[in-house]
């Protein structure tokens, strides 16, 4: 990793993770089918956790993808004491309908209040995790929904397919957010970088070497990357 910055938080040990595995039996995954813009039926994969009242996070894969992209690690989460559902954004993976984006950020509101109002779910601890356009989708929801407690921004774009993140982090406010890019991915670099000097409350950037995009950072950076996510995600989502 060339640079890690955190702002108005303290220093964490990297070797040692604050989040704590779980050795209780896990409900199973399970697929559903949500209620997205105009009725459009969105498919998608809950993991609850183990532990009632969780935390939970929406990932949202990156553009050509699918849901299974987050299936590895949504077990790691699982296994941390997070519930989480992977989707499938419109006009991708098993669902249906035409690609558009506009409607896609509605959606991502859609199943962020589907995650609301599952009943071992803590609604105030609430997330979303995205790569590339999955992290332009985010960041749009989220800096209208203050109810979102923190964002992961995989290597977001500061205009992807006309979802534009410029003033966005004015509205977004001083939640966390958690910034990660290759350097050798120009523009993703780029953008985390003007979105970090934007930030005002904790930002974790996070910039390794070579040319990983989206969530090819999850097995692309030599097993360094989920560490810092799970901790960022345990620390920002924290009761």
């Amino acid at each position: 990793m060339l640079a890690t910055s955190c702002s108005n938080v303290p220093q964490v040990n990297p070797a040692t993770p604050s989040v704590k595995s779980t050795t209780a039996p896990l409900p199973p995954a399970q697929e559903v089918t949500i209620q997205g813009a105009q009725g459009l039926a969105l498919r998608g994969t809950w993991r609850a956790a183990a532990a009632p009242s969780s935390p939970a996070l929406l990932l949202l894969h990156m553009y050509g993808g699918g849901r299974e992209d987050w299936a590895p690690e949504a077990e790691t989460m699982q296994q941390a004491g997070f519930s989480s559902l992977a989707l499938d954004l419109r006009g991708q993976g098993e669902t249906g309908g035409e690609e558009n984006w506009t409607l896609a950020v509605e959606d991502v509101a859609a199943a962020q209040a589907w995650i609301a109002s599952q009943p071992d779910v803590d609604k105030r601890r609430r997330g979303t995790v995205g790569a590339s356009i999955g992290a332009n989708l985010a960041l749009t929801h989220a800096a209208l929904d203050p109810e979102i407690r923190a964002v992961a921004l995989l290597s977001p774009g500061l205009n992807y397919f006309g979802v534009s993140l410029e003033g966005l982090m004015s509205s977004y406010g001083a939640r966390p957010i958690l910034l990660a890019a290759s350097d050798k991915d120009g523009y993703s670099a780029d953008t985390a970088q003007v979105l970090a000097g934007e930030a005002s409350g904790r930002v974790d950037l996070l910039i390794y070497p070579g040319s990983a995009h989206g969530t090819e950072l999850l097995y692309r950076t030599h097993g360094d990357f989920l560490p810092e996510l799970m901790r960022f995600l345990d620390e920002s989502l924290a009761p």
